[in-house]
């Protein structure tokens, strides 16, 4: 009996060690399981600690050339902000330095305006004033035509062969020049005289003489026209009447209108 239950306690001993070793193994078998596992996870961990330590150190390296971009971009917009203050002063003074250039050339403008209009204004008052004098002028010159083979003149010599005449005062029928307007005059003869004859006019003024005009010939045989001229000038007033008179001599040669008479008004008083 003791050997039957010595055999089974033996035998229960045996089956419940070959149950524990199975468990031992098993827990063996499943801790090594698990240390692989753990080790495949810190594998893990570690590569995973390597990247997150790669990318941190490239975000940090990327943060740290976002940083100097960012520095460097405020450092050009401060220049540029500068730079746009500095032009927009230059700008400011520009634009007052145009503007009080404008200001002078409008003031030039308007001086040269004015100056132009007072020219304008003396050169119409110039024209009107020609244009009155030129309206206002008193000139004639007559002559005598046709008598080439001498006419006998006493007293006034009478021109009949009106050349020009203005302003009138001239009569071809008397000879006489009535002065219709006040002034400085021109007053001018010619005189030809026949062959070797002498001739000798005079230039009168209100019945006194003013000068002379003598064509002579100092001999008989010369066959030549001897010609002679004289000029006054004097102040006429209105109603003074000038005339050429004879004072020696009677024929005179006036084929082309060689012997004239002319007055002409210089200077109107005004």
């Amino acid at each position: 009996m003791e050997r039957i239950l010595t055999f089974e306690i033996e035998q229960t001993a045996r089956v419940r060690e070959q149950e524990m070793m199975k468990n031992i193994s098993a827990t063996v078998t499943d801790l090594e399981l698990r240390d692989r596992y753990l080790s495949l996870s810190l594998l893990d961990v570690h590569n995973n600690m390597t990247i997150f330590d790669n990318t941190l150190s490239r975000l940090r390296q990327q943060q740290k050339t976002n940083e100097q971009q960012q520095n460097m971009t405020i450092q050009n917009l401060s220049l540029s902000v500068l730079d746009v203050h500095n032009y927009t002063a230059e700008l400011s003074s520009s634009l007052s330095s145009l503007d009080a250039q404008q200001k002078r050339m409008k003031s030039e403008i308007q001086t040269l305006t004015i100056s132009q209009q007072n020219d304008i204004t003396k050169l119409n008052d110039t024209i009107i004033h020609l244009k009155n004098r030129v309206q206002s002028n008193v000139a004639f010159t007559a002559g005598i035509i046709g008598e080439s083979g001498g006419h006998t003149y006493t007293g006034t010599v009478k021109f009949p062969e009106v050349i020009y005449q203005v302003g009138g005062g001239y009569n071809p029928t008397t000879g006489v020049f009535t002065a219709p307007k006040a002034g400085l005059y021109l007053i001018f003869c010619t005189n030809v005289a026949k062959y070797h004859e002498t001739f000798w006019t005079k230039i009168m003024m209100n019945g006194s003489v003013k000068a002379g005009a003598m064509a002579y010939v100092g001999s008989s045989t010369m066959n030549v026209h001897q010609s002679a001229s004289n000029l006054v000038v004097h102040q006429l007033q209105v109603g003074d009447r000038v005339w050429i008179e004879v004072f020696s001599g009677s024929h005179l040669y006036s084929a082309l209108s060689d012997t004239t008479f002319s007055v002409i008004m210089i200077n109107g008083s005004d």
